[in-house]
Protein backbone atom coordinates (compact mmCIF):
# COMPACT_ATOMS: atom_id res chain seq x y z
CA UNK A 1 0.00 0.00 0.00
CA UNK A 2 1.22 3.61 -0.57
CA UNK A 3 2.31 5.43 2.16
CA UNK A 4 -0.33 8.90 2.58
CA UNK A 5 0.66 11.56 4.51
CA UNK A 6 -1.23 15.25 4.21
CA UNK A 7 -0.24 17.99 6.73
CA UNK A 8 -2.96 20.24 7.00
CA UNK A 9 -2.04 23.58 7.33
CA UNK A 10 -4.92 25.35 9.86
CA UNK A 11 -5.84 28.78 11.44
CA UNK A 12 -6.14 28.57 15.25
CA UNK A 13 -8.14 31.48 15.61
CA UNK A 14 -10.75 30.79 11.69
CA UNK A 15 -14.05 29.16 12.13
CA UNK A 16 -12.60 25.85 10.71
CA UNK A 17 -14.08 23.21 12.85
CA UNK A 18 -16.39 21.41 10.60
CA UNK A 19 -13.93 21.57 7.90
CA UNK A 20 -10.98 20.01 9.27
CA UNK A 21 -13.42 17.51 10.31
CA UNK A 22 -14.76 16.73 7.10
CA UNK A 23 -11.85 16.43 5.63
CA UNK A 24 -10.07 13.85 8.12
CA UNK A 25 -13.59 12.23 7.69
CA UNK A 26 -13.21 12.11 4.07
CA UNK A 27 -9.11 10.51 3.83
CA UNK A 28 -10.22 8.58 7.09
CA UNK A 29 -6.18 8.42 8.13
CA UNK A 30 -5.22 5.96 10.90
CA UNK A 31 -3.93 8.22 12.72
CA UNK A 32 -4.24 12.52 13.33
CA UNK A 33 -1.43 13.82 14.50
CA UNK A 34 -2.28 17.10 16.44
CA UNK A 35 -0.21 20.43 17.13
CA UNK A 36 -0.75 19.92 20.78
CA UNK A 37 1.13 18.70 24.11
CA UNK A 38 -1.29 17.16 26.47
CA UNK A 39 -2.10 20.19 28.65
CA UNK A 40 -3.77 21.70 25.61
CA UNK A 41 -5.23 18.78 24.48
CA UNK A 42 -7.10 18.07 27.83
CA UNK A 43 -8.22 22.20 28.31
CA UNK A 44 -10.12 21.60 24.74
CA UNK A 45 -11.60 18.49 25.76
CA UNK A 46 -12.32 19.65 28.95
CA UNK A 47 -13.86 23.04 27.57
CA UNK A 48 -11.19 24.94 29.22
CA UNK A 49 -9.74 28.58 27.99
CA UNK A 50 -5.69 28.56 27.17
CA UNK A 51 -3.86 28.92 30.20
CA UNK A 52 -0.29 29.71 28.93
CA UNK A 53 1.16 31.76 26.03
CA UNK A 54 0.95 31.76 22.79
CA UNK A 55 -2.63 30.34 23.75
CA UNK A 56 -3.81 33.54 25.23
CA UNK A 57 -2.79 35.78 22.94
CA UNK A 58 -4.56 33.57 20.43
CA UNK A 59 -7.86 33.46 22.58
CA UNK A 60 -7.32 37.46 22.68
CA UNK A 61 -7.17 37.82 18.58
CA UNK A 62 -9.93 34.79 18.29
CA UNK A 63 -12.39 37.23 20.09
CA UNK A 64 -11.83 40.43 18.30
CA UNK A 65 -13.27 38.48 15.40
CA UNK A 66 -16.08 37.19 17.38
CA UNK A 67 -14.86 33.09 17.48
CA UNK A 68 -12.82 30.54 19.88
CA UNK A 69 -9.56 30.08 19.15
CA UNK A 70 -8.40 26.25 18.64
CA UNK A 71 -11.62 25.33 16.98
CA UNK A 72 -9.09 23.93 14.25
CA UNK A 73 -8.22 21.53 17.03
CA UNK A 74 -11.72 20.57 18.09
CA UNK A 75 -12.06 19.31 14.32
CA UNK A 76 -9.31 17.41 14.25
CA UNK A 77 -10.31 15.47 17.61
CA UNK A 78 -14.02 15.43 16.22
CA UNK A 79 -12.99 13.64 12.79
CA UNK A 80 -10.15 11.59 14.92
CA UNK A 81 -12.80 10.25 17.00
CA UNK A 82 -15.83 9.65 14.93
CA UNK A 83 -13.53 7.53 12.55
CA UNK A 84 -12.09 5.60 14.93
CA UNK A 85 -8.32 6.99 14.20
CA UNK A 86 -6.24 7.10 16.53
CA UNK A 87 -5.04 10.85 18.38
CA UNK A 88 -1.13 11.44 18.21
CA UNK A 89 -0.05 15.20 20.02
CA UNK A 90 3.22 15.73 18.07
CA UNK A 91 4.45 18.87 19.95
CA UNK A 92 6.54 19.83 22.73
CA UNK A 93 5.24 21.17 25.98
CA UNK A 94 4.44 24.73 25.54
CA UNK A 95 4.78 25.63 29.32
CA UNK A 96 8.18 24.11 29.03
CA UNK A 97 8.99 25.97 25.78
CA UNK A 98 7.40 29.80 27.12
CA UNK A 99 9.74 28.85 30.55
CA UNK A 100 12.68 28.76 28.12
CA UNK A 101 12.04 31.41 26.39
CA UNK A 102 11.54 33.90 28.93
CA UNK A 103 14.47 32.59 31.22
CA UNK A 104 16.88 33.97 28.57
CA UNK A 105 14.65 37.18 28.39
CA UNK A 106 14.42 37.70 32.12
CA UNK A 107 18.24 37.73 31.92
CA UNK A 108 17.96 41.43 30.82
CA UNK A 109 14.98 42.61 31.43
CA UNK A 110 13.32 40.49 34.93
CA UNK A 111 10.12 43.27 34.76
CA UNK A 112 8.81 40.83 31.90
CA UNK A 113 6.60 38.41 32.73
CA UNK A 114 3.86 36.10 30.75
CA UNK A 115 1.00 37.58 32.45
CA UNK A 116 2.28 41.18 31.50
CA UNK A 117 2.61 39.82 27.94
CA UNK A 118 -1.17 39.13 27.36
CA UNK A 119 -1.86 41.98 29.30
CA UNK A 120 -0.29 44.21 26.54
CA UNK A 121 -1.33 42.37 24.13
CA UNK A 122 -4.80 42.82 25.04
CA UNK A 123 -4.30 46.44 25.31
CA UNK A 124 -2.96 46.96 21.87
CA UNK A 125 -5.92 45.52 20.43
CA UNK A 126 -8.22 47.40 22.56
CA UNK A 127 -6.69 50.30 22.05
CA UNK A 128 -6.52 49.70 17.43
CA UNK A 129 -8.77 46.93 16.82
CA UNK A 130 -9.04 47.67 12.85
CA UNK A 131 -5.76 47.35 12.34
CA UNK A 132 -5.43 44.05 14.01
CA UNK A 133 -8.71 42.77 12.25
CA UNK A 134 -6.29 43.63 8.88
CA UNK A 135 -3.22 42.34 10.12
CA UNK A 136 -4.53 38.60 11.48
CA UNK A 137 -6.15 37.29 8.70
CA UNK A 138 -3.33 37.71 6.87
CA UNK A 139 -0.74 36.16 9.47
CA UNK A 140 -3.40 33.06 10.00
CA UNK A 141 -3.45 32.51 6.20
CA UNK A 142 0.10 32.08 5.15
CA UNK A 143 2.02 29.12 5.32
CA UNK A 144 5.06 30.61 5.09
CA UNK A 145 6.25 33.47 7.67
CA UNK A 146 8.79 34.72 5.70
CA UNK A 147 5.75 36.06 3.34
CA UNK A 148 3.86 37.65 6.14
CA UNK A 149 6.00 41.05 5.85
CA UNK A 150 5.39 41.11 2.20
CA UNK A 151 1.35 40.79 2.12
CA UNK A 152 1.36 43.13 5.26
CA UNK A 153 2.99 45.91 3.43
CA UNK A 154 5.36 46.39 6.15
CA UNK A 155 8.62 48.72 4.93
CA UNK A 156 11.54 45.81 4.69
CA UNK A 157 14.22 48.11 6.18
CA UNK A 158 11.41 49.34 8.81
CA UNK A 159 11.13 45.48 9.97
CA UNK A 160 14.70 44.84 9.80
CA UNK A 161 15.45 47.69 12.17
CA UNK A 162 12.66 46.03 14.17
CA UNK A 163 14.18 42.74 14.22
CA UNK A 164 18.03 44.07 14.89
CA UNK A 165 16.20 45.60 18.12
CA UNK A 166 15.26 42.85 19.24
CA UNK A 167 18.38 40.74 19.26
CA UNK A 168 18.85 37.95 21.63
CA UNK A 169 15.45 38.04 21.94
CA UNK A 170 14.42 36.98 18.51
CA UNK A 171 17.30 34.84 17.94
CA UNK A 172 16.03 32.77 21.07
CA UNK A 173 13.02 32.68 20.03
CA UNK A 174 13.54 31.75 16.54
CA UNK A 175 16.43 28.59 18.34
CA UNK A 176 13.21 27.37 20.06
CA UNK A 177 10.57 27.72 17.61
CA UNK A 178 13.23 25.42 15.02
CA UNK A 179 13.62 22.86 17.69
CA UNK A 180 10.12 22.48 18.27
CA UNK A 181 9.65 21.90 14.71
CA UNK A 182 12.26 19.85 15.11
CA UNK A 183 10.87 17.94 17.52
CA UNK A 184 7.05 17.47 15.18
CA UNK A 185 8.81 16.13 12.45
CA UNK A 186 10.40 13.43 14.47
CA UNK A 187 7.45 12.55 15.65
CA UNK A 188 5.94 12.84 12.41
CA UNK A 189 8.55 10.19 10.91
CA UNK A 190 8.44 7.82 13.61
CA UNK A 191 4.24 7.94 12.91
CA UNK A 192 5.18 7.36 9.19
CA UNK A 193 7.41 4.00 9.83
CA UNK A 194 4.68 2.55 11.37
CA UNK A 195 1.33 3.81 9.70
CA UNK A 196 0.22 3.84 6.12
CA UNK A 197 -2.20 6.57 6.43
CA UNK A 198 -1.42 9.56 8.69
CA UNK A 199 -2.96 13.31 8.21
CA UNK A 200 -1.46 16.12 10.79
CA UNK A 201 -2.98 18.92 11.83
CA UNK A 202 -1.00 22.29 12.62
CA UNK A 203 -0.55 26.05 12.31
CA UNK A 204 -0.49 27.44 8.40
CA UNK A 205 2.80 28.96 9.23
CA UNK A 206 4.65 25.25 10.44
CA UNK A 207 3.55 23.83 6.76
CA UNK A 208 7.02 24.77 5.22
CA UNK A 209 9.29 24.28 7.49
CA UNK A 210 8.07 20.62 8.36
CA UNK A 211 7.84 20.14 4.79
CA UNK A 212 11.43 20.67 4.61
CA UNK A 213 12.39 18.65 7.23
CA UNK A 214 10.27 15.98 6.33
CA UNK A 215 12.29 15.50 3.21
CA UNK A 216 12.07 12.12 1.49
CA UNK A 217 8.41 11.38 2.29
CA UNK A 218 5.44 12.15 0.04
CA UNK A 219 3.65 14.71 1.36
CA UNK A 220 0.54 16.59 0.39
CA UNK A 221 -0.02 19.57 1.98
CA UNK A 222 -3.80 21.42 2.44
CA UNK A 223 -4.54 24.72 3.68
CA UNK A 224 -7.96 25.70 5.36
CA UNK A 225 -7.87 28.99 7.22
Amino acid sequence: MDKKLTIIGTSHISDVKDRVKEEIIKRSPQVVAIELDQERYEEIIRGKPPSQLPGEIMEIFGNLFGRRSRDDFRGAIGGAKEIGAKIELIDKNMREIINEIFGTIQEFNTDIKEEKVVKTFQDLVKADPDRYRKIIPIASSVGDLSKIREKSGVDSEQWNRYEESLGLYTQKIKEVWEGREEYMAQKIRELAEEYDNIVVITGAAHVSNLENKLEGLSIECVFIN
